[in-house]
């Protein structure tokens, strides 16, 4: 399951409104944050999104953030998806789906836990496997 939760810096409705009126929102940049269960994915996005430090999250529960920001004075969008970090041989064809999906990657590991890092170098050979595939596949058409 994903949930989707929408967040933004922009301050105010006016100033929002004119810009959705004038400009069309530009496609989000797609970032899927991966790594073992327990190593800290969600807090970081959390902490990204909100400036706030929470202390309990649902392992199981796999989250879409969609958030806003201004960079370099442009308003970049951003859809960061939260994986679940449960790697069960049944849950791979879902995980293969959110590679394909995310543009960018953020692997996280425990500087405690050498294999969280293990799982960083299996989840990259993931994403380059994966990613190359699709390279491949729209080359021949």
């Amino acid at each position: 399951m994903t949930a989707v939760v929408a967040m933004s810096t922009t301050t105010s409705p006016k100033t929002s409104l004119a810009k959705l009126v004038l400009y069309p929102k530009p496609k989000p940049f797609k970032v899927m944050v991966l790594g073992q269960s327990g190593v800290g994915k969600s807090a970081l996005v959390v902490r990204f999104i909100t400036r706030r430090f929470i202390g309990e999250y649902d392992p199981n529960l796999e989250k879409i953030y969609a958030f806003q920001t201004v960079i370099d004075n442009e308003m970049v969008y951003f859809e960061i998806l939260d994986s679940a970090g449960e790697s069960h041989e049944s849950e791979y064809a879902n995980l293969e789906s959110n590679i394909r999906w995310a543009e960018a990657f953020i692997l996280m590991y425990s500087v405690t836990d050498k294999c969280s890092f293990d799982e960083c170098h299996r989840l990259k050979f993931l994403i380059n496997y994966n990613k190359r595939r699709r390279r491949l596949a729209s080359s021949m058409r």
